[in-house]
Parts: structure tokens; sequence; C-alpha cells
């Protein structure tokens, strides 16, 4: 993950353009990809999908006719979506154009103008405060004219009619918390999951933030709600910060009830939020007309960390481990998810003899293995297999693990003893 999210990190992503596609480009190496282009012009739902934009070359050059700026050096140094443009201005002037973060002042702050013409560099606080008076040169070379706006999508077919979401954003440049940690884990899930048997389909999303998952759900707004079981936003992932997860609008949704189980029972160091409409594209995939169960998993909440949106989120802010850490969290989630059902038993009068399925202990009475955990768990479920309760509903009864329940209900499943619902 580490490795690909190096590669990824210097591609000069925005909404649309040449850094998107190379970005698709190279995870559909690791993972096959179907891509779907959208013209700009288009229009979907209350949006319309904007001008390409790409750029060649940004430069400011001071009184001395040095460049002091250039784009190459860093994609965060030209708000995206900037014009083109060739002009010389005054400090006083070129200023008007410059966005800084005093509350931040080595760090290049993250800036956009997607749907207004507009042009600014993006410095560190520090850098333009020693600037000397003078006149500057400014030359931006961009284009910005009709294209198309692409997302990607990678599927698990497990025969399923239901599917499973997990939904990443690559519009971001040159961060590597923030957009592609979330990137990265989601290529790993797919190679995790595509040899594990499922009850669902999982569908992988790679769209620029907001108008790409409003394309997305505009092309699939027949059958998403009817299809969907749950999703989850992944961006955030990379950084030391504690666990967050953000809840689905529907706050009885079972993705919800899932994830509190995980966090409680595993003691996963974080924190459990209500769902606001302030956030990233789980406010798309929540907004009333869909009210999917769509949540966020992340690690520092995006908005909520000092690095945000600066240059500060860089290669050295996220880390082998801490990936590898949400990784595992995602993958024990969506098993557990996964392994929750209802089963009903094949004959619900009193208990099962026990020892006729070699279930049982050979000997009755006290001693040491009086009600062994692998007897407790069997009677817990055979008692409880009555069509109503999951495996969800008996772990929090019994205090036993769900995963561990779910291997007793597959024997018991095995032993003709009851039926997976």
């Amino acid at each position: 993950m580490y490795k690909l999210l190096q590669e990824l990190f210097p591609y000069n992503r925005s909404i649309t353009g040449n850094g998107v596609r190379k970005t698709i480009e190279r995870i559909s190496i690791e993972i096959p990809l179907k891509t779907t282009r959208i013209a700009s012009g288009t229009q979907v739902f209350d949006w319309t999908v904007p001008s390409e934009w790409n750029v060649k070359s940004a430069k400011i050059y001071d009184p001395d006719g040095n460049v002091i700026v250039d784009f190459s050096e860093n994609n965060l140094y030209l708000m995206s979506y900037s014009v083109p443009t060739n002009i010389v201005l005054t400090l006083e002037q070129l200023k008007k154009h410059i966005i800084t973060d005093k509350s931040r002042p080595d760090w290049v702050p993250y800036s956009t103008s997607y749907y207004k013409d507009n042009w600014a560099f993006c410095l560190p606080y520090n850098f333009v405060k020693n600037m000397v008076e003078g006149d500057y040169q400014v030359v931006i070379e961009s284009i910005k004219e009709p294209g198309e706006l692409v997302y990607a999508e990678a599927f698990i077919d497990n025969k399923s009619e239901k599917e499973v979401l997990i939904s990443s954003y690559i519009c971001h440049p040159s961060m590597a918390n923030d957009s592609l940690s979330g990137v990265v884990l989601a290529v790993q899930l797919y190679k995790e999951l595509k040899n594990i048997n499922s009850n669902y389909n999982y569908r992988f999303l790679f769209a620029p933030e907001t108008i790409g998952t409003i394309c997305f759900l505009y092309n699939n707004k027949e059958k998403i709600a009817s299809s969907l079981e749950y999703g989850l936003v992944a961006t955030c992932v990379g950084d030391s910060g504690r666990f967050t997860y953000k809840r689905t609008r529907n706050q009885r949704s079972k993705i919800n009830q899932i994830v509190d189980y995980v966090f409680s029972d595993s003691d996963v160091a974080g924190k459990i939020i209500d769902f606001s409409p302030i956030g990233s594209d789980e406010r798309q995939y929540c907004s009333p007309g869909f009210n999917l169960d769509v949540a966020v998993l992340t690690r520092s909440m995006y908005g909520h960390f000092p690095e945000y949106h600066t240059s500060a989120d860089n290669l050295d802010f996220v880390s082998e481990k801490n990936l590898q850490e949400s990784l595992e969290l995602y993958l024990q989630v969506i098993k557990t998810y996964d392994a929750n059902c209802k089963f009903i038993r094949q004959s619900g009068f009193c208990e099962p003899q026990m020892s006729k399925y070699n279930m049982y202990r050979d000997i009755g009475g006290g001693g040491e293995d009086h009600l062994a955990v692998l007897v407790q768990q069997r009677m817990w479920v055979l008692n409880f297999a009555d069509g109503e309760n999951d495996l969800l509903a008996i772990a929090l009864k019994s205090g036993f693990n769900l995963l561990d329940l779910e291997k007793v209900a597959t024997e018991l499943v095995d032993a003709g003893l009851i039926l997976r619902q």
C-alpha cells in the first residue's frame, strides 16, 4: 500500500484532467477497473460537469527575474483550476492572488476554484512575509476546456443480490493521508476480498470527490437503493490518529450496529460520531433522495488534524504500520458484517442430544471441562436460532465473539441442526 501511495503522490490530480486518468491507469495495473467518462457540460442532478483542467507550467519571477515559485516543485503551489495568466504585478497586487495560512506559517495550503474562473498561488505565510517590494511576473500555462470527468470501478461478483460499496476519492494532489491513503487501502482491500467467500458483492469506487460521486449516483440512481447493503468512505487511514467512525444518516442501520460492536469487542482505541451533512462523499450517499447506509471509517477525521489540506500531509505523515492497522480494521468490520445472519432450528423442541453429533463432552458432571467454552457457544446459538435473533444479538447477549459464534453456527448447519436464513 505504501509503495503504491509513493508512486501516486506526485501526480497533479484535480476533479478532471490527466492526473486523474494517470491515477486510474496506475490503479488498473493492480486491480481490474471499469472506467466511466462523462463529458463536460453534462447535467447531473443540480450540477454541471465542469471543463477539464490541465497544467503545463506555473511560475512566479521575482523583480530580478529569478524563479521563486515553480509548480513543478510542488503542485500545491498552484490553486487547482487556475486559469492561464501572463502578467506583471506589484507585490501588493500579487498578494491579492496569494493564499497563505498564518496559523500554519511554514506549510503550503491547498485551495481550489473549480466553478469560477480565477487564479492564485498557495504559499507558506513565512515565505510571502519575506518577499521584497518590486514587480513580479506571473506565468501560468494551464488549459481549461471542454473535456471529460472520469471515475472507475472494480467489482467482485459473488452472485449476490446485494453489494457493499467502498468509496474513495482521487482528486487531491500531493496529499498522502487525505485521499491517497483511502485509495491504496481500497486497492489492497479488493485483493484481500477477492478470494474470500462472501454473502455480498463488493464494488470499489475511485472518483473525484463530490462531483465524481454525484456522477456515479446519477448513473446508478435507478438501482443503487435496492442493491446496496452498506458502504464505507475510505479516507485519512494512513496517519497515527485514533480510529473514527462517522455513522450513517439512518441511526439504526445495521452497519452502525456492527461497527459499534467491533469497536467495543476489540477494544478499538477510537471514537464514534453521529452523521452530519458536513464532510466528504457521505454527504451525497446520505442525501435525502438516496439515504443510503454509507458511513465513514477513518483515523484522524478530515478537517481535524493540523496537517489537513496542507503540504505537511506528505509521505512522512503516513506509515506502512498505520495503513496495515486500518486495513485490518476494515477487514474485521467487513467479515463481521458478512458473518452476521439469522438461523433457525430444524426442530425447536428442547435441546438436541449433542453427544450424538460429537458436540458434547464424553463425561458429565463437574471438573475443569464443565460446560467448556465451545459447548457454551453451541448452546447459545442453538437456543437463539429462532429466526428472530441474528449473531450480533447472540454475541451481545452471550458475550462471545461474533466471528467465533459464526464458526459454531457453520458447524451446526453442517450437522443438520440449524438452517441459515
